[in-house]
Parts: structure tokens; sequence; C-alpha cells
């Protein structure tokens, strides 16, 4: 299958996919104490929910993409007579075999970019791969290009943009040398999308922007999960004793250990995430919740839990 058809059948799988899930499941616990020992209060007054619409990527943004990729409309391949109604927006431009490719589909906020001949072949040394810090600069000078402000990107208590960094590797016999080699090929570095003040969960591309740079600092893979937001309700959030109802209540999600008696949970953290989705997920509405970090005492052993509970409360 051609890479072309290969997003198609990506973008038509996307429109099937419904809502996010949780492997987690509701606990009622009620027959033990509950304390709340949160020095810092994270959770915002109020909070909005969003509805999902298609992104309208201007111009310039995506004449910038095509840059990148030293694209031209005359690399722009036809796409729509196979589309659904839904992504016939998606533009696709690629080089003659399709080794590097540019793929853009409002209706998801997704783009995505490939260039394989950033990576060294097999049998060949990796020439130039960035180091960390360098890799991460690099990315920073891309962002206000592709059209991310930096304001809209999570950063730490500090100030820092918070990231995740990757390393790609692969191993080989040079039969030059007869040795065995492992080597870094990319590094990548993923940056978390925030709104409202309130990042979004996971790594970057459940909302956000991943680079992967290969031989010489060039970008091998880019991937922006940017899905368009538009306000939809205001909602007061939940007090400390309406999430302590909803953990006694079943509403919270978690999974204690089987077959052990609880007796007393404390909950230490509690940290506001939107929930966005990946690429692969046809989102209609982006929702906040809390991840609330909890000490779990068992009969004989203690361990740190990941409680999750709506924060929503009464509609302003």
């Amino acid at each position: 299958m051609s890479i072309r058809l290969s997003f198609l059948s990506y973008l038509f799988l996307n429109c099937l996919v419904g809502g996010l899930s949780c492997n987690a499941e509701p606990a009622s616990l009620n027959s033990f104490a509950i304390e709340w020992k949160v020095t810092k209060n994270r959770v915002p007054p109020s909070v909005w929910i969003y509805k999902v619409v298609p992104v309208n990527f201007s111009p310039k943004t995506i004449s910038n993409w095509m840059t990148l990729g030293s694209f031209t409309q005359a690399d722009k391949k036809e796409i729509h007579k196979l589309a659904s109604p839904e992504t016939r927006d998606a533009l696709f431009f690629a080089n003659a075999d399709e080794s590097r490719y540019l793929g853009i589909a409002p209706h998801l906020g997704w783009i995505t970019y490939h260039d394989q001949s950033a990576i060294a072949e097999t049998g060949k040394y990796p020439q130039g791969i960035p180091t960390e810090e360098e890799a991460l600069n690099r990315a920073v000078k891309y962002l206000s290009l592709l059209g991310i402000d930096r304001r809209d990107l999570a950063v730490k208590n500090n100030g820092d943009l918070r990231i995740y960094r990757e390393k790609g590797g692969r191993g080989w016999m040079d039969k030059a040398k007869n040795t065995n080699v492992y080597e870094t090929i990319t590094r990548g570095v993923d940056f978390i999308r925030r709104v409202d003040g309130i990042d979004f969960d996971g790594i970057g591309i459940r909302q956000g922007i991943c680079f992967t740079f290969g031989d010489y600092g060039k970008i091998t893979e880019l991937e922006l999960n940017w899905k368009g937001m538009e306000r939809l309700e205001c909602h007061q959030t939940l007090t400390r004793e309406q999430m302590i109802d909803a953990i006694r209540k079943g509403r919270a999600k978690f999974t204690p250990a089987p077959g052990s008696p609880i007796e007393k949970l404390v909950v230490m953290d509690v940290v506001p995430f939107y929930r966005g989705g990946s690429d692969q997920e046809d989102v209609k509405f982006i929702e906040p919740y809390a991840r609330i970090t909890a000490s779990v005492a068992y009969d004989t052993t203690n361990t740190v839990v990941n409680i999750e509970t709506s924060i929503l409360g009464s509609k302003q």
C-alpha cells in the first residue's frame, strides 16, 4: 500500500474511533478513613468544557510546513476521491517515491511529516546526531514557525518547558570491523499542550507536538496533534469534600490491590488535566479531570496510587 493510501486509511479510521476509555474500575470506599494532606491547591475555581472543531490552519502555517519539507504545489497529491466527507479538506504532499511526505488534516487538528533520508541507512554510521540540548534548541526554534505559541505549552514550576525526550537506536554487524554496533540514530523532543493554565495528559502526541531529528540534525519525524477547541460550558470545580465523596461513592477510578483490605487512604496531591485523546481518536468534546496521588495503607503494606475523578461541579 502506498504512503498516500495509508494516510487516507488512517484518516478514515480516525473518524470511526470513539472517545477515550479508562482501564481502571470505579471503587466504592466507605469502610475506612480518607485524609486530605494536599499542601498546594492546583485546582482552579472554575474550568471549561470544550467542543472540538476543525482547525483553521493559516496559509502562512501551511506554507511554512511545506517549506520545511521543500514541497511545492507540484508535489500535492490528489486524495479527495477516496477521502470520507469529514476529511476531504486534508492535504497530502510527497516526493516521487514518497520517502518524504507531509499530511495535513484540519478536521482532526493533525499534521504529520516524515523524511526517510534523515535516518542513516542500515549498515552506515549515523552522522551529526544532535545532543539532547541541541535537539531541544532546534525544536524550540521551529515552534513559532510551525504556528505554535510557546504560551500554549506546558511548563514546569520553574517556568521551563515541560518536555519528554526520546532516543532511537539500532544494532547491526559491521562486517568491515567484525564487530556488533549499537548506535543512536535519532533524538526526539515532545512538547505538551496547555489550555487555561491546565496541561493535557500524556506525552505530546496526545495534544502537542513531537520532533525527531536524525543525521546532521535534520527532521525525520514531526507530528502535531492540536485539535480545534471552542468553549462550550463553564463549571465550578469540586471542593475537597466533594472529591472525597466521589472516591467514597465509586465515581473515582483506580485499582486497589486485590484481596487486601484498605485501612486508610491519604490524598497527597491533586492535579487537573485535560484529556485530549490521541491523533487516532475523533474526540467530540474535551473535558478536564483530576489526577489524585494518594497513599493507600493496607493491613501489611503501603503503596502510592493514582486516582482519576471528574472535577466538574455545577454549571455556571
